[in-house]
């Protein structure tokens, strides 16, 4: 019966291994999961055919099918062997592909906040630069209002300095062309009296002369 208790405890092995694999933590690779639930179902069978051939072994059998049993509880045993290796490597995997999920994961973490953290950066960047574009559109309006109130004012002024010198020429060219007339008239009327007295002068020593003959004959005449 040494055979029946060697297999037995083999199975009690197998069957440990497998629930601490099922319940200690569920793989998070489908891979994984995939080829745990193919371990645990050569498990299964291995438990039913095992107990199948205990069940037999222990009844009275001869020496030839003892022997054949328990040349088969061998390479059961090898089997559950290399199904445990199987198992121990896959959790190994797992463990491995646990420790590089997590790795990831942290590592996407720390990147993802890395992000967060530069897009709250660039959202208070652009909020100072969005309230400074606000304020230097307020002063360039108010600039401009009051330039364009500046320019508004000088031109109505230089306009009306315009009308007022375009109004004083008007009455400058009138009053020129005014005295113009009357120096013309006065030119005439100066030349016009030097005429007269031309004429006056001729006049007085036509009648000098008149005068001058006459004493002249009257002193004859005596």
């Amino acid at each position: 019966m040494d055979e029946c208790s060697t297999s037995v405890e083999s199975t009690v092995e197998i069957g440990a291994i497998s629930t601490a694999t099922s319940t200690s933590s569920s793989p998070r690779n489908g891979t994984i999961k995939e080829e745990s639930t193919q371990l645990q179902s050569l498990y299964d069978k291995y438990s039913i055919q095992q107990k199948e051939i205990e069940r037999y072994f222990c009844k009275k059998v001869t020496v030839r099918r003892k022997y054949i049993v328990t040349l088969f509880l061998c390479r059961l045993e090898e089997q559950n062997v290399e199904y445990r290796e199987k198992l121990l490597k896959t959790i190994r995997e797992r463990d491995l592909n646990d420790e590089l999920l997590r790795n990831v994961r942290d590592t996407h973490k720390k990147e993802a906040s890395e992000l967060e953290k530069r897009i709250r950066d660039y959202e208070i960047q652009l909020k100072a630069v969005q309230d400074r574009a606000s304020a230097q559109e307020a002063h360039y309006n108010v600039t401009m209002k009051d330039l364009s109130l500046k320019y508004n004012t000088s031109v109505s002024q230089l306009t009306k300095k315009a009308d007022l010198a375009e109004k004083e020429k008007n009455d400058a060219v009138i009053k020129y062309a005014t005295r113009e007339a009357e120096m013309m008239r006065m030119r005439a009327e100066v030349q016009k009296k030097e005429q007269e007295l031309q004429e006056c002068k001729k006049a007085k020593e036509e009648l000098e002369q008149c005068q001058s003959q006459e004493n002249v004959e009257q002193l004859v005449s005596r």
